[in-house]
């Protein structure tokens, strides 16, 4: 369609760029190893990798301000991680056949290669390395669009979702190595060329299908490209005929209406109100808030289901600093604690071992939960992985444990009451003088 524009790398001398850090180490090449979580890990040398990138953007005079994921609600319908589960079954099966080819590209699509604890270490790598970086309270791409906004960047790096925020131009990539250059695409000239406003292209996007709704299904029977294929151009067409809603008639299955009706809810919802931190007053509000004295936008009054309960600030300061990563806090807030990874192999043991671990994460739980309000303390958290029933995976936080099956992991913060020492500056003179020391050790304890 022509519009994604290039660029030479020059163009961003002295330009602080937001960059969506997940995104910037899944665009990093050396890093794309699809065999990787089939041979046990990450790629080795990884951090000689992340480096190399992170001397580039010195070497160019770019200035990135890195923003990792926070809180963030995963895919609300089995659907998306279902197609996971294919793909990775896909690619076992040709491997065993001797399809290394087919394998390499099954393994490429099912794995992230990326997990959460490497991005926590990288983290701190950056910070170490001089760089600014910064953890989001909940999506990197609603801050990273704040962040814009209100002109602390120039710029973003990311996925061109990020146009679904509002930002005016995204980088789509940059390109260190071969005629360095960047590739951008710009809002208002995607408008432009198919000429429609921003809530048309909001609905279209959706319509297409996101990581949160489901692709309308009779888009590809309606393409005049042929059967069964897609593209975004199609969607567009579709919004500009009728709203949306009006999609909504065509479907012939009441539960499949109300799946996509949900679905395409929560995405609209997501994109005009995902809490982020505002710099003006360092509070924690929705995206379209505006300043501190500016009216409360419309928020749903269940959007607690979605995004958890709101944690206290001393916790989410914590979090943008990196001192703690987001997945405790995501599992007081949500009432969930999602085991999102699959093992290439499943076995007994491994499942045995998910449960075992249920002591250990309700003590982290506690070490936090101890500090925070009654709600906090006594939340029933339910477990969640691949092998649980489909009732147990959609589970939302609140909801009767009775009615879940009875092999249901449920975990609550397990907090120890300990004795609480307060010891005066009085009486340890007078132990001191009792013992006849000067020094505070082991044995004077």
């Amino acid at each position: 369609q022509g519009l994604v524009h290039s660029a030479k790398l020059d163009q961003l001398r002295d330009v602080r760029v937001g960059v969506d850090a997940v995104y910037w180490l899944r665009s990093i090449q050396a890093l794309k190893d699809p065999f990787a979580d089939a041979l046990g890990g990450i790629p080795p040398g990884i951090f000689g990798f992340v480096d190399k990138e992170l001397e580039a953007f010195t070497k160019h005079q770019i200035k990135p301000l890195f923003v990792f994921q926070g809180v963030a609600p995963g895919p609300q319908h089995s659907m998306f991680v279902s197609r996971m589960d294919q793909h990775m079954e896909a690619a076992w099966t040709c491997l065993a056949k001797g399809q290394k080819a087919e394998a390499q590209k099954c393994f490429a699509v099912s794995t992230s290669r990326i997990n959460g604890d490497f991005v926590y270490f990288i983290f701190h790598h950056l910070r170490s390395r001089g760089f600014e970086c910064m953890q989001a309270p909940y999506f990197a791409g609603a801050q990273l669009a704040h962040l814009a906004e209100i002109g602390v960047v120039s710029t973003v790096f990311g996925v061109p979702g990020l146009l679904l925020y509002g930002v005016s131009s995204v980088i789509i990539q940059l390109n260190f190595h071969n005629n360095s250059h960047f590739d951008w695409v710009d809002l208002d000239e995607i408008l432009k060329k198919w000429d429609i406003n921003r809530d048309q292209f909001v609905d279209a996007c959706m319509l297409a299908g996101t990581e949160h709704c489901l692709t309308y299904p009779y888009l590809a029977s309606n393409n005049s490209s042929g059967p069964n294929r897609f593209n975004f151009e199609t969607a567009v067409n579709g919004i500009k005929k009728q709203p949306l809603i009006a999609w909504m008639a065509y479907f012939q299955d009441e539960n499949m209406r109300n799946d996509h009706l949900n679905s395409y809810c929560i995405c609209k919802v997501l994109v005009q109100n995902s809490p982020v931190l505002h710099l003006a007053d360092y509070s924690i509000r929705p995206l379209g808030a505006g300043g501190p004295q500016a009216p409360s936008p419309k928020v749903p009054h269940d959007f607690n289901q979605i995004m958890g309960a709101k944690l206290p600030n001393s916790l989410y300061y914590m979090m943008l600093h990196g001192m703690i990563s987001h997945k405790l806090p995501q599992a007081l807030a949500k009432g969930e604690w999602t085991d999102k990874s699959q093992p290439l192999v499943d076995t007994v043991q491994f499942r045995e071992m998910l449960s075992d671990l249920t002591d250990y994460r309700q003590k982290a739980l506690g070490l936090i939960a101890q500090h925070l309000n009654k709600g906090f303390k006594e939340k029933q958290i339910i477990g969640k992985a691949f092998f649980d029933p489909l009732p147990v995976r959609q589970a939302q936080a609140g909801v009767d444990l009775s009615t879940l099956p009875r092999d249901t992991r449920v975990m609550t913060p397990a907090i120890n009451k300990l004795l609480r020492w307060n010891i005066t500056k009085a009486s340890l003179e007078a132990e001191l003088k009792r013992q006849e020391t000067t020094k505070v050790d082991f044995k004077f304890c």
